[in-house]
């Protein structure tokens, strides 16, 4: 399937990153394999990607520049911090996360309602691949 964006010729691409599913669209007449986020790695530029069924989580390239010849440079900037890998980062995320729900939970309010949320981590990656192994 194609689409146009942008004036591109875009080809249809569906993938699967942590636990959910996703469609993109790139165009070959960009040769760089990348995107927004952390997708990557087509045969050219992706200028749309969402996740399905979640109509929230969409990228759509709104203009392109090619005669921009600026460098840019990223830096990290540290302070007083702490490294921690990965699984340490999502296991702190997710305590941080039921920490809260509990805390509005456990609030005395005036009216009668619960919060819940509708799946267990409601973020783009839905599992890890350490988690499915």
């Amino acid at each position: 399937k194609t689409k146009k964006i942008l004036n591109y010729n875009c080809i249809k691409a569906t993938m699967e990153f942590r636990g959910r599913k996703f469609t993109a669209y790139f165009t070959k007449e960009l040769p760089y394999n990348t995107g927004p986020y952390k997708f990557f790695g087509l045969n050219g530029l992706i200028l749309e990607i969402s996740a399905d069924n979640m109509p929230y989580y969409i990228w759509k390239a709104s203009s392109i520049n090619l005669d921009n010849n600026d460098k840019i440079n990223y830096e990290i900037q540290e302070k007083n911090t702490n490294k921690i890998n990965i699984k340490e980062f999502v296991k702190i995320k997710d305590s941080e996360r039921n920490r809260f729900l509990k805390e509005i939970n456990d609030t005395d309010i005036s009216f009668d309602s619960k919060v819940e949320t509708i799946e267990e981590r409601p973020t783009i990656e839905k599992h890890y691949e350490w988690e499915t192994q």
